[in-house]
């Protein structure tokens, strides 16, 4: 997950080891930032609390993998028009019952809050098909970023097989979460990275 944030935390990386450099993970943090709002998180990896813009990011001790479903659309939403949607004020009328049901510590919810949903189906209203089909075959599911997928945890075993005959145009992808070791593991370059100390 992360798409570009993930690519340009990782080419941060390399170019820092190829070029030498002497940056502290705070530096290194500062350019993340200065890329997009979801790239420092991606230096660290594994469960934090992000703040801020997503600049703040706070390592947690890591959960237990989870599997989830992740099912990417057949039609594109712009990021854009979702930031600027919620700019414009979508979702106003939500209750405080509603607000309430998406924090994690009062509901018990997996995923936390997401300010870009309401916006999201305010553009696509068909997103809200595929996303309450998927809250039928799973524990819970919630749509991700500005609407790029909507992703399932303690789906059905037969939940794939029936999003796909539902959704033909979709794409749908098993995946589980990675602890922060496992995410080292798969990232470093096989020299070792002079940065991870910072961490």
């Amino acid at each position: 997950m992360g798409g570009g944030s993930s690519d340009a935390a990782r080419a941060l990386v390399l170019l820092a080891e190829l070029w030498g450099s002497r940056l502290s993970f705070e530096d290194l943090g500062a350019l993340a930032a200065s890329l997009g709002s979801d790239v420092p998180f991606f230096l660290v990896g594994g469960e934090a609390d992000v703040a801020g813009r997503g600049e703040k990011v706070s390592p947690l001790p890591d959960s237990p993998p989870v599997d989830l479903l992740v099912v990417a659309p057949g039609f594109s939403i712009s990021t854009a028009e979702a930031y600027a949607r919620r700019g414009a004020g979508s979702g106003k009328g939500a209750s405080p019952e509603e607000i309430a049901s998406l924090e994690i510590e009062s509901s018990g919810n997996y995923f936390g809050p997401n300010d870009l949903a309401l916006a999201v189906l305010e553009i696509r209203p068909e997103m809200s098909i595929l996303l309450e089909s998927a809250r039928s075959l799973g524990a819970e599911s919630t749509i991700t970023g500005s609407g790029s997928a909507v992703v399932v945890r303690g789906a059905a075993a037969d939940a794939q097989e029936r999003l796909a005959s539902a959704f033909p145009e979709s794409r749908i992808i098993r995946c589980r979460t990675l602890a922060r070791q496992e995410y080292r593991l798969r990232t470093e370059s096989s020299g070792g990275s002079q940065w991870t100390s910072h961490r």
